[in-house]
């Protein structure tokens, strides 16, 4: 939790806002990644097969 001393009630709103934004932008982060990290992996199971054929196809 953020420790506000003696800061106004606008500074604190302000803060706050400022600590549930970084959140949501963190969360977004994360799952902006995850789906990367889903479309790489599918693409990598989705090219293992066309790799083989090139290599069947060049030899």
């Amino acid at each position: 939790m953020l420790s506000y001393g003696n800061a106004t009630k606008s500074d604190q709103k302000q803060a706050r806002t400022e600590q549930i934004n970084r959140t949501i932008l963190h969360f977004h982060f994360a799952f902006i990644r995850q789906l990367l990290a889903a479309f790489i992996s599918y693409n990598n199971i989705l090219a293992k097969p066309v790799k083989r054929t090139i290599l069947f196809i060049q030899i």
